[in-house]
C-alpha cells in the first residue's frame, strides 16, 4: 500500500514509510491516565502524511528511519491523513539509526463466561438450573409462552385459547 492509497477510517494492510521530520512527544493525562503522543512526517514514493506515535512508539523513532506498519489504521485529523499502528498493530524499523523494536504483546483474551449450571455439595455432576414452571407446563419446551398464558389471561391481557 502506498500513501496516496490511503482512504480515512480505513485498515492498513501494509505500508512502507521514511520518517523525514519527527516532532517532540508531548505528556497529557486524561481519563485512561498519562499519554504520551508524538507526530511526524513520514513520505514514500507517491506523498506524505503523519504518522501518530503514541506512548512508548513516541521516543522509539527518529529522523530518517525506514518503517513499515502493519495492521494499522488511518484516519483524517484536522483535514490531513494520519496513520497509526493502532491498538493491534506494529511497526518494524527497516534502516535507519535508533532502536529496533519488539512487538506488541497480543491484546488480552476476554473471560469466558460461565455455564448456567451448580454443583450439588457432594455431587461430582453438573446439574443444570431448572425452572419450577417447566415441570408445570412440560409443553412450554415447545413453545415458551403457553407457561405464561395462563397468568395473562387472569390479569387480562391475553384472551383464553379455546
Amino acid at each position: 500500500m502506498f500513501i496516496n492509497e490511503l482512504k480515512p477510517n480505513q485498515a492498513v494492510d501494509s505500508i512502507v514509510l521514511e520518517i523525514t521530520d519527527k516532532g517532540e512527544a508531548k505528556e497529557f493525562t486524561n481519563f485512561r491516565g498519562k499519554i504520551k503522543v508524538a507526530n511526524a512526517k513520514v513520505k514514500d514514493a507517491t506523498g506524505q502524511c503523519t504518522l501518530t506515535l503514541w506512548n512508548d512508539e513516541a521516543d522509539r523513532y527518529a529522523n530518517g528511519q525506514k518503517i513499515r506498519i502493519i495492521n494499522g489504521w488511518c484516519k483524517e485529523y484536522r483535514g490531513d491523513l494520519q496513520v497509526s499502528s493502532g491498538k493491534y498493530g506494529k511497526i518494524e524499523v527497516l534502516s535507519g539509526t535508533g532502536d529496533a523494536i519488539e512487538e506488541k504483546p497480543p491484546a488480552p483474551k476476554p473471560a469466558k463466561k460461565k455455564p448456567a449450571k451448580k454443583r450439588a455439595e457432594g455431587d461430582d455432576e453438573l446439574e443444570e438450573e431448572t425452572d419450577p414452571e417447566d415441570e408445570i407446563f412440560p409443553e412450554a419446551e415447545k413453545d415458551p409462552l403457553l407457561k405464561y398464558e395462563e397468568k395473562w389471561v387472569k390479569k387480562g391481557l391475553g384472551k383464553a385459547k379455546a
